[in-house]
This record gives C-alpha cells, structure tokens and sequence, in this order.
C-alpha cells in the first residue's frame, strides 16, 4: 500500500479525487494505487484536461510539466507525487 508521507500530499490527493469525480459519471472512491486509465477510465485527452483543472487550482502552469513527466503518470500516486514535487519548487 502506498502511504502519503506528510499532509500537502494528502491535501493534494483531495483535490485529484474531487476533480476525477468531477469528471466521471460515476461515484468512486479513489485512492492512491489506481491507475488513471486503466481504472479510472481517463483518456489521454481527459487526463491533460484533469492536469489541467488541477494546475489552475493549484496556480501552476501545465506548461511547467515535461513532456515525459506526462508520459510516464500511471497512478493517482504518480500524479500526487508530480504535483507534490512542482508545488516544492514553485514555493
């Protein structure tokens, strides 16, 4: 099981799972290990779309993310972590 290890990550994974909630038709609970499309059913469109929502929210920029960074985000823990290491050198 994949822990968060302090409450920015926690306050992070919130805003994930309101804004893949947003997005889907149906009510899930989200959590760390799930795969973004496989499990959540995000399209590589939906998933930019949902980066994009949350780097708003967040006041980053998608531009701010490799090409690769984007790429390689598997789970809402691998988004969690990308966001959690943006948000650190923006601050």
């Amino acid at each position: 099981m994949i822990k968060i290890t302090n409450m920015n990550d926690d306050y992070l994974l919130k805003i994930v799972q309101l804004e893949v909630l947003n997005q889907q038709d149906k009510n899930v609970k989200i959590n760390l290990e799930h795969l973004l499309k496989e499990d959540l059913g995000l399209s590589s469109m939906n998933l930019v779309f949902l980066i994009t929502e949350i780097t708003n929210k967040l006041d980053l920029s998608i531009l701010d993310f490799s090409d690769d960074e984007l790429l390689n985000l598997k789970s809402v823990s691998d988004l969690v972590i990308l966001l959690s290491a943006k948000m650190k050198i923006k601050n």
